[in-house]
C-alpha cells in the first residue's frame, strides 16, 4: 500500500546520507496516516531523526509514542501563533487553549521529543496583545525550555487574506499570479506583499 511505499522511501533517503526527515501535516486530519507510518518504520528498525510540524491541532499520545519508536531524535514544531485564542481563532486553522498547549508540549517533552514554537504578528494585532504573547513566549521558555521563533508570514495567492485583504485589514502589494511572479524573480526578499495599517489609521 501507500505506507509501505512512502515507508521504502524513507529508507533509501536514510542510505543516501539524509539524516533528518521532515513531516509537515498537508493536508490536515492525517494523524492516523502517520501513526501508521511511523509503526511500520518502528517495525523496521528505527532511523535517525525527524521534524514533525503538526499545524491542524496538537500532537496525541498515539502519534508521540509511534514516532518515538521509530526515530532515535524527534522535534515537534506547532504554531501557537499569538497567546490570545480570540487572534488564534480568527486566523489560524486551529485553536487550542493556552493550557492545552502547555500539555503538549510537556507530553512531547515526557516522549524524549524536543519542541519548537512559532509566533507571528497578525493584522489586528496591536502593541497590547504583541506585549502579551511576548510575555507568554517567556513564560513557555522559563517552564519549559523550548525553542520559540517569531517570523513574519509572506502573502501567498488564493491565502484567505489574499482574496479577502479588507476583512483582514491588510493593504495588498501583490494582487495577480504575475505580480507574485515578478517578486519572486527579482523582488526585495523583505517585501512580505502587504502592509498593516498602524494602530493610529485604524482608529
Amino acid at each position: 500500500g501507500s505506507v509501505s511505499r512512502v515507508e521504502a522511501e524513507l529508507r533509501y533517503l536514510a542510505r543516501k546520507g539524509f539524516h533528518t526527515l521532515y513531516f509537515a501535516f498537508d493536508p490536515p486530519g492525517t494523524t492516523g496516516l502517520y501513526v501508521e507510518l511511523f509503526e511500520r518504520v518502528a517495525r523496521g528498525g528505527p532511523l535517525s531523526a525527524a521534524v514533525l510540524e503538526q499545524y491542524d491541532g496538537l500532537p496525541t499520545d498515539d502519534l508521540l509514542h509511534s514516532l518515538s519508536n521509530a526515530f532515535k531524535e524527534r522535534r515537534i514544531v506547532l504554531s501557537p501563533g499569538s497567546a490570545l485564542p480570540e487572534l488564534r481563532a480568527r486566523h489560524a486553522l486551529f485553536n487550542p487553549a493556552n493550557a492545552a498547549i502547555e500539555d503538549a508540549i510537556r507530553r512531547s517533552q515526557d516522549s524524549g521529543a524536543t519542541v519548537q514554537l512559532y509566533f507571528t504578528l497578525f493584522p489586528d494585532d496591536t502593541v497590547e496583545t504583541l506585549s502579551r504573547t511576548a510575555a507568554w513566549m517567556a513564560e513557555l521558555r522559563l517552564r519549559h525550555g523550548v525553542d520559540l521563533q517569531f517570523v513574519t508570514i509572506e502573502v501567498e495567492p488564493g491565502a484567505a487574506w489574499h482574496l479577502e485583504p479588507a476583512r483582514y485589514g491588510v493593504e495588498l502589494r501583490r494582487r495577480s499570479f504575475a505580480d507574485f511572479l515578478r517578486h519572486h524573480l527579482n523582488g526585495d526578499p523583505n517585501d512580505l506583499g502587504y502592509r498593516i495599517h498602524d494602530e493610529e489609521e485604524k482608529r
